[in-house]
């Protein structure tokens, strides 16, 4: 009997990059088994459908909203063709934002998190192309008079951003459920982090644009806290009652 399901996940895993340990970890199993499985053992369901998540393509689907940088993340990954844990190690990025960005889940990516992926997939920053796209949606994002509104990670750390702003939390509907302004958006988010309310899928995304004015956030943070009224359930103290 041939071994069709084992050749599969060998083949996946190398073209990957991934070694059975990182696999393992990938999809939560004990040392040892990804070996067994590419041997001739045949995996659970529950692992057969972890491991086919893992390495098949992403299908954008009619899901996908046509976002410019994510349509174009999908066509470079599959030219490549490269898939997102291969991509998310050579770039750093989260492979839950890229699946994010590609699905159109992800509308004002940070400039950070496009830089890093064009430059893992071969694109410099001086490549017109991958430019373009970049330069384009960060535009598409700005905000006049304010500056480029942008989503990160809460429970990511190295995309949580550094800098005064006000930001909003996300819950996993993409509801907004928690409206903060701060001098370090970092610091803040860390001292939500022993919160009950901010393991996923309470927080599940984050957004947040650039104010430096200690006096415009203030004002910039009441206004959203009173327009998203009862849908902003952790912080109502500026809601009307």
């Amino acid at each position: 009997m041939t071994n069709k399901f084992g050749n599969w996940i060998k083949m996946s895993r190398l073209q990957a990059g991934l070694t059975q340990a990182a696999v393992e970890k990938e999809i939560d199993a004990s040392s040892g088994m990804v070996s067994h499985w590419e041997n001739g053992k045949s995996p659970s369901s529950e692992y057969r459908k972890k491991l086919e998540k893992l390495f098949e393509p992403i299908d954008a689907g009619s899901g996908f909203d046509g976002e410019k940088f994510g349509k174009w993340l999908d066509q470079e990954m599959r030219k490549k063709p490269i898939n997102r844990i291969k991509l998310s190690q050579k770039s750093g990025v989260h492979p839950a934002t890229i699946d994010n960005l590609i699905m159109g889940k992800v509308a004002n990516p940070r400039s950070e998190t496009m830089r890093k992926l064009a430059e893992a997939l071969g694109h410099s920053q001086k490549d017109s192309v991958a430019s373009e796209v970049i330069e384009e949606t960060k535009r598409n994002n700005e905000i006049p008079g304010l500056g480029s509104f942008e989503n990160f990670s809460p429970h990511v750390k190295d995309e949580i951003p550094d800098c005064a702003g006000v930001y909003v939390l996300y819950d996993i509907a993409d509801r907004p459920i928690y409206v903060g302004q701060s001098e370090s958006i970092c610091d803040r988010i860390k001292n939500h982090q022993d919160k009950f309310w901010f393991k996923e899928p309470i927080v599940k995304q984050g957004a947040y644009i650039k104010v430096p004015d200690d006096d415009l956030r203030k004002q910039l943070e009441k206004i959203l806290i009173k327009f998203l009224k009862s849908n902003a359930v952790l912080n109502q103290h500026y809601t009307e009652r």
